[in-house]
């Protein structure tokens, strides 16, 4: 009996071994599973080419005013706008007898005319003023009339432009740049541009730094821009003056960078920008800084080796020094 007693204890604990095996097993993978799964990344190198953003419009470069020194009241008017003038064409002819009343009405309100002319209608008299009073207005430019503002029997004053005379197919973009990266901007440097109305983007140069600054409104605050001049390499119909663009200036050679995408980037409440790198199975924090930033990811500038492992979403992780599973490399 006693031999078999001993036989039976130590199957018993052959047994409860097994058993208490399996359960650590099964215990040790439930709480591996329990972990949260991530995956890993190393840095990526990227070709970067340094580069300034600014907006602005598409002008006319060689657009000619026409406007008068008197108030003119037109009896016919020859074009219109799109029509094709040469220097010399009439654009206009005026009615003289309608003009002279006019300019005698608005020697009452002075507002409305030079000084001096003011001075002139108090003393001239009515057969010399309608001598003085031109009997066409005359273009002084050979394009395309893009602007007019003569109508029959409707008065223009000297502070209006009677017409504005453009070739359409001298372009440029006029683009303001905020003070704090004009000093990178230099004549020659290429240019994309893209106009927002036709979808298309074009290629061109920087021609002309502005040697001043100015202010405009950017949403509810003011900012100081300098302004420059950019040529288009070519030039297509679609193109129109007045149409919005966005401009990327190109300041350098392109050149190599460290990068990571924005989704392995966490900020704290102080704004210190962070990583979580996959250390012996924890997530361990790590600072950063970061540089320049791209469609899908940004620039880093310190904080990390080249060897580091990465996760690659750091909202998987709730605590610096969290274990964690790993699940493979991204990428």
């Amino acid at each position: 009996m006693g031999k078999w007693t001993t036989g039976k204890k130590i199957m018993g604990m052959v047994l409860l071994t097994g058993v208490l095996s399996c359960c650590f097993l099964n215990l040790s993978s439930f709480a591996q599973a329990a972990l949260p799964g991530v995956e890993v990344l190393k840095l990526q190198e990227e070709t970067y080419t340094p580069k300034v953003y600014a907006s602005g419009k598409i002008e006319e470069k060689n657009e000619k005013e026409i406007t008068s020194d008197l108030p003119l009241i037109p009896e016919k008017v020859y074009v219109n706008i799109g029509d094709e003038v040469k220097a010399g064409d009439v654009l206009a002819k005026i009615d003289v007898p309608a003009t002279v009343q006019a300019l005698l009405n608005l020697s009452k309100a002075s507002e409305y005319l030079p000084e001096e002319l003011t001075e002139y209608l108090e003393t001239v008299e009515l057969e010399e003023l309608s001598s003085y009073i031109p009997r066409e207005i005359v273009s002084t430019g050979t394009g395309v009339i893009s602007a007019i503002n003569l109508n029959q029997g409707s008065l223009v004053y000297p502070t209006e432009t009677a017409a504005v005379i453009s070739q359409p197919q001298q372009l440029r973009v006029c683009l303001s740049i905020p003070e704090e990266y004009v000093e990178a901007v230099k004549i020659g440097q290429r240019i994309e541009i893209k106009v927002n109305a036709v979808k298309d983007s074009y290629e061109g140069e920087v021609s002309l730094v502005f040697p001043t600054a100015r202010s405009q409104l950017n949403g509810t605050s003011e900012e100081t821009v300098v302004d420059i001049y950019g040529e288009f390499d070519q030039i297509d119909q679609k193109l129109k003056s007045g149409y919005s663009v966005t401009g990327e200036i190109f300041t350098d050679e392109p050149q190599k960078i460290w990068t990571l995408p924005y989704q392995a980037i966490g900020q704290d409440d102080s704004g210190q920008e962070y990583v979580y790198v996959y250390q012996d199975g924890r997530a361990c924090r790590k600072e950063i800084e970061t540089g320049e930033e791209m469609e899908e990811s940004v620039e880093i500038c310190s904080g990390l080796h080249p060897e580091d492992y990465v996760i690659a979403d750091c909202g998987t992780v709730k605590e610096d020094g969290d274990y964690v599973t790993l699940l493979g490399r991204k990428g």
